[in-house]
Order: C-alpha cells, then sequence, then structure tokens
C-alpha cells in the first residue's frame, strides 16, 4: 500500500484540482531499509529482491546488476515475470547476500541507501485529505510502530488520520483490515466528519 500513501502525499502539489476525500493504505511499509533488513532470509524475502529490483528500474544509479552474481541476474530475470504470490513462495527464507559478489549486502551500498532514503512516506509533502491505516500487532513484513510514528507527523502537521492496530499477521490483516478500510472510505463519500487517532 506505499503506491497509495505516497499518492496520498503528491496529491496536493501533483494533482490538486481533484477532490480526495480520504486514502486508506494496509500493510504500510514505511521504513523500506528497516524491513529489508528484517525480512532478509524471512517468509518474505521475495519482497526484498522484488522491491530492490523495482527500485533498481527507477535509480539506475544503485548498478544492481554491477553486484548480482549470474545466479542473481538469473533470479532477476524470472521475478520479473512473476506476481506478488509466486515470487514470494519461490524465494522465502532466501538471503540476498547469497546473489550477491562476494556476499555484499546492497542495504550497505552508498547508492541504494540514497534511494531508500529519498522513498520513505513522509519525504513527499504533507497530504491535505484525512487517511486511515490499518496494521497488524505482529506482521512479519512491516513495522507498525514506523506506521505510529508517521501517522503522529501527519497529526502534528494538521492531518487528520486515524490509524489502527488489530491483532494478526501480514496476510490475515490484508482480509480482516480490509472491510473496516472500506467502511472508512465509504463514510468519506458520504461526507461524514473523519475519526482521528491524533
Amino acid at each position: 500500500m506505499r503506491g497509495t500513501e505516497i499518492a496520498y502525499e503528491l496529491a496536493p502539489a501533483y494533482a490538486p484540482e481533484l477532490n480526495i476525500v480520504g486514502a486508506a493504505a494496509g500493510g504500510l511499509g514505511v521504513d523500506m531499509e528497516r524491513i529489508s533488513r528484517n525480512a532478509n532470509g524471512g517468509l518474505f524475502s521475495g519482497v526484498v529482491f522484488a522491491g530492490l529490483f523495482g527500485l533498481d528500474r527507477a535509480y539506475p544509479s544503485m548498478k544492481m546488476d554491477s553486484i548480482l552474481t549470474e545466479k542473481g541476474k538469473e533470479l532477476r530475470r524470472t521475478l520479473s515475470g512473476m506476481c506478488v504470490f509466486e515470487y514470494t513462495a519461490a524465494y522465502a527464507f532466501k538471503r540476498v547476500q547469497s546473489y550477491t559478489v562476494g556476499g555484499i549486502d546492497p542495504l550497505t551500498v552508498p547508492a541504494v541507501r540514497t534511494a531508500l532514503a529519498e522513498n520513505k512516506p513522509g519525504a513527499f509533502g504533507t497530504p491535505k485529505a484525512p487517511g486511515y491505516f490499518y496494521n497488524a500487532s505482529a506482521d512479519e513484513l512491516v513495522i507498525p510502530a514506523d506506521v505510529d510514528k508517521l501517522a503522529a507527523r501527519y497529526c502534528a502537521k494538521g492531518v487528520v488520520v486515524q490509524s489502527v492496530t488489530q491483532p494478526g499477521d501480514h496476510v490475515s490483516m490484508l482480509a480482516t483490515g480490509y472491510p473496516g478500510a472500506v467502511d472508512w472510505i465509504a463514510d468519506r463519500f458520504a461526507d461524514k466528519p473523519a475519526p482521528s487517532t491524533c
């Protein structure tokens, strides 16, 4: 849901003519470096690979191919044709360093660190519409405390935010949290005041 959140921040400057009544994002990854470090070698390792390769497309200065082994380059080609469920299953419990020359950790490469820093939510502007963030208390991928910090930064800037943490893990949260997000959006379209946890 990073795309939703970043578009939410960009909207006031990028598309001020749009009447955005609110934005809801679940399982929001705020600090991609922290998430990548936590997920590397775990169940969601495939997400780390996909994230690095996707970011490399936008930031050619990362030069990921220069640190990938032949096995790593093959992984990149294979992964590019997969959906999230496929690459999550295929690369679970793999470590990024096992696909890099000399076991280089891409997160120590300055160009990678710069790209990650430039893509943190909160770096693109201040939203004007209310926001709804929903997360799982036992999320194995994203870090709920980081979402709380982002919500607090928005609140300090006068943005109305409701941040909800519920029991469960990353996958179950997407199912159990979705109805609340749909109801919240429906209330915004109905011009009801947005609740706040600020």
